[in-house]
């Protein structure tokens, strides 16, 4: 994925133009990408912490072209940079009135903001928002994270997501994993429209190990970031990625897998309020 330096972007990376006049393209690394489709065209969500703080989520739409020997040439353009506060693992989805972009900035509790088309200019506001549930609950925490870049539409009402807990939730690095390991996962919706609310949540799991040798295992390092519905063939599709080094696919059945999982979630309930420890 290529950057094209056609604006400031960020705070390190200016403008700058070839000997010819066009705009420079550099290939970057984008932390935590993650795809979504909106307005249908794909876009990329990441992270860029040295030139806009490690609290942003960064977005922006994809250039796909085909060149003359039909290989595929992505890019980004800094001057379509937009980006929101505050924190990481942010899924978005749309405004089912507007067609806007909207994230879910919180799974618990459930928290909704507005995402501008430039570069926010709200973004106190949005800080008070994101940090709502830090004062909400300050004795009960359910160390829930989103996950999937985007909430997708799920039956006739709902918006699906996976969210992911660290497990422990104090765990540190060990001599297998230098950062994140040992997450598990769990399915939640929420409505397509206000008020948001948790409406279904999931118990946690884990998938199977991508290796047949190892089929009632799993693997240290999963974490699922893709997300789909596809309908015509009753499944839900995630991508995930193994071990930090390599990723993989894999297809749910919606009606026997999936919806068996879903609970209902009474009206006020949050994740925290259903949690119950192991014995």
């Amino acid at each position: 994925l290529f950057l094209v330096r056609n604006a400031q972007w960020g705070n390190k990376t200016p403008p700058h133009r070839e000997p010819d006049g066009t705009f420079t393209e550099a290939a970057r690394a984008f932390d935590d990408a993650r795809l979504f489709v909106h307005q249908d065209q794909v876009w990329v969500s990441y992270r860029e912490g040295r030139g806009f703080g490690y609290d942003k989520q960064v977005l922006n739409p994809i250039h796909l072209i085909l060149d003359a020997q039909d290989a595929l040439h992505a890019t980004v353009k800094a001057s379509e940079t937009t980006h929101f506060c505050c924190g990481r693992n942010m899924a978005l989805m749309k405004n089912q009135e507007t067609g806007a972009l909207q994230s879910l900035t919180w799974v618990d509790p459930i928290t909704v903001i507005d995402v501008d088309d430039g570069v926010s200019k709200q973004e106190n506001e949005r800080r008070r928002l994101s940090s709502q549930q830090n004062n909400n609950n300050k004795k009960r925490k359910s160390h829930v994270h989103g996950t999937n870049a985007f909430m997708v539409e799920y039956g006739e009402h709902e918006l699906l997501g996976i969210a992911h807990f660290h497990r422990p939730p104090d765990r540190e690095k060990n001599e297998y994993a230098r950062f994140g390991h040992h997450y598990t996962h769990a399915f939640f919706t929420v409505p397509r429209e206000p008020p948001f609310r948790l409406a279904r949540l999931s118990a946690e799991f884990v998938l199977a190990s991508n290796r047949p040798d190892h089929a009632n295992d799993a693997e240290i390092i999963q974490f699922l970031s893709g997300l789909e519905v596809d309908q015509p063939n009753n499944e839900v599709v995630i991508a995930y990625g193994i071990n930090d080094c390599e990723g993989a696919v894999v297809k749910l059945d919606l009606s026997s897998q999936v919806e068996t999982l879903l609970q209902d979630v009474q009206e006020g309930k949050q994740v925290v309020d259903l949690m119950t420890l192991l014995k």
